[in-house]
């Protein structure tokens, strides 16, 4: 019979992971510096959120109804400035998340990030590795719980379900356009990478990953104006038949406004997906809103609205067609920042859709089925960084 870690076990694990990769890095340090390197270039930054859950019945995002404090992200980066214009980047993460089926996908800790970046005059770079997607509001501080909202950013968009992974393996470029009061900055990138699909068990391969993300300062001070896009070939889907490749384009646009005494900030994503050579055509698209009110300058109000809509036309394995919303979430919150390296959070949300992960033997019913269950979930969480 094979037993479950328990919480002492696992931590214990976690904390000899994160103590071998910080002594490899030591290690990796060491030659240089006999050889003169100056360590004074390494710097080291981390970050560490640790929150309790509970739902009112179905369990959700790895939240069960008697609730858990198994949910945290945390992560070590160490940064080399090698030359004013060459740098190299690690980062180690560990995350838990409750009882999600994710959890099987997730080691005690994982690499994050690791790439090398070279600038090209003080408006170019590029960079090499496994590095973060340029695509989004939130993807590169999508766990870091000081610089967030809520506990988490949006969680359909940013989720571990969505085809735009949070890192890609292989190469970005990247080119600042001081434009007089305005200015662009304009990213590309190339790659592959794999993402857990509706099952929570198969795993989707994606390939031969390119996009572009643009970004407009305006005049205003705090507001900017994005949009992206990017096309990918994916394998290994559910319901394709089998050996499919499928073709997928997908566009994103954003408004971010980030004021003295307030925020307000949206993104729409459309995904379109299929052949009908393949038996199936459709579209996902995940738009969400959300907005800040600042009663004091520690104190600040949050309301936030997500939903994700799906559109296909199927004919393999059986004729099917739906158009309908298939998750919405509202969400309201607190956070009170008393120092930029510490936050306290607390919010509540109302889910209805087919995300809860309770559903049973028969896993969850799809699309066109009519069955989605309300849930309401909620988080207090502890953010630090250093």
């Amino acid at each position: 019979m094979s037993k479950t870690p328990t919480m002492k076990h696992r931590a214990a694990h976690t904390l000899r992971s994160l103590a071998v990769a910080w002594t490899i890095a030591g290690a990796s340090a060491s030659p240089a510096a006999a050889q003169g390197v100056p360590l004074d270039r390494l710097s080291i930054h981390g970050f560490l959120t640790q929150a309790y859950g509970i739902t009112d019945g179905h369990q959700f995002l790895g939240l069960p109804s008697y609730g858990t404090s198994d949910y945290r992200s945390a992560a070590l980066l160490f940064r080399y400035d090698a030359t004013d214009r060459d740098v190299f980047v690690v980062q180690f993460s560990h995350e838990r998340l409750g009882l999600s089926p994710l959890s099987q996908f997730e080691p005690d800790v994982d690499l994050d990030w690791i790439f090398y970046e070279h600038r090209f005059g003080d408006r170019t770079l590029a960079r090499v590795g496994k590095i973060r997607t340029p695509l989004g509001i939130y993807n590169e501080i999508r766990d870091v719980g000081t610089l967030l909202p809520l506990y988490r950013p949006p969680a359909m968009l940013y989720g571990e379900q969505v085809n735009r992974s949070e890192t890609v393996d292989g190469v970005m470029i990247g080119q600042a356009v001081p434009l007089g009061d305005w200015s662009l900055d304009l990213e590309a990138f190339f790659g592959s990478w794999e993402y857990t699909q509706v099952d929570l068990q198969t795993r989707a391969k994606v390939s031969r990953a390119f996009g572009s993300q643009l970004w407009v300062r305006t005049p205003v001070e705090g507001l900017r104006l994005g949009g992206g896009a990017m096309h990918m070939t994916v394998r290994n889907i559910v319901g394709a038949p089998p050996g499919t490749r499928d073709n997928q384009f997908a566009w994103q646009a954003a408004v971010d406004g980030t004021f003295s005494r307030f925020f307000v900030r949206g993104e729409y994503f459309r995904l379109a997906f299929g052949h009908e050579a393949d038996g199936i055509t459709g579209a996902v698209p995940i738009y969400y809103a959300e907005a800040g009110l600042g009663v004091t300058d520690r104190l600040t109000l949050i309301g936030q609205a997500e939903f994700i809509d799906i559109a296909f036309e199927a004919t393999y394995p059986m004729p099917l067609s739906v158009d309908e919303n298939v998750g919405r979430d509202f969400g309201l919150g607190i956070r009170y920042q008393p120092a930029p390296f510490l936050a306290f959070k607390i919010e509540g949300h109302r889910h209805r859709g087919y995300g809860i992960e309770d559903w049973g033997e028969n896993g969850p019913p799809g699309p066109g089925s009519g069955e989605q269950p309300n849930v309401t979930y909620g988080l207090f969480s502890v953010s630090t960084s250093f």
